[in-house]
């Protein structure tokens, strides 16, 4: 049992899993507010937690300064991510998003209970995340 808390420390210690507070799906909610800014150690990830009520997008604009993958993930999805510390299953991603590149994130979302997770897939550089904008949950 201890053996199993010291492992699972040592993950969430080594990959700075992130959480925002769980949102409710509210039209126009911040899930990042604007000015957000952190670094991602290497193969460093985090998840924040929404729910959807009715179909909607999530908008704002990210930048990394040495690339960032995101991804729309399910909770079981992101908990693979977790325990296995590699994407698997996803139901939406921006692929690579290139070094100092604002990405305009228009992400599609149905109704349900949701996980956006921003990876840095570096195997040799940290990258820094900069929230430019809200990033906003809006129904469509």
């Amino acid at each position: 049992m201890i053996i199993v808390v010291i492992v699972i420390l040592a993950v969430v210690l080594t990959h700075g899993i992130h959480s925002a507070k769980g949102s409710s799906g509210s039209p126009g909610e911040v899930l990042v507010p604007q000015g957000t800014s952190y670094s991602m150690v290497i193969g460093q990830f985090n998840g924040i937690n929404f729910v959807v009520n009715s179909t909607s997008q999530i908008q704002g604009d990210v930048n990394s300064s040495r690339g960032i993958q995101a991804y729309i993930l399910t909770p079981s999805e992101f908990a693979y991510l977790v325990k296995n510390l590699t994407v698997g299953e996803y139901v939406w991603t921006s692929g690579d998003v290139a070094n100092q590149t604002v990405y305009d994130l228009v992400i599609p979302v149905q109704p349900g209970q949701w996980v956006l997770s921003f990876v840095n897939p570096n195997t040799n550089f940290p990258t820094g995340v900069t929230f430019y904008t809200n990033l906003t949950l809006t129904t469509t």
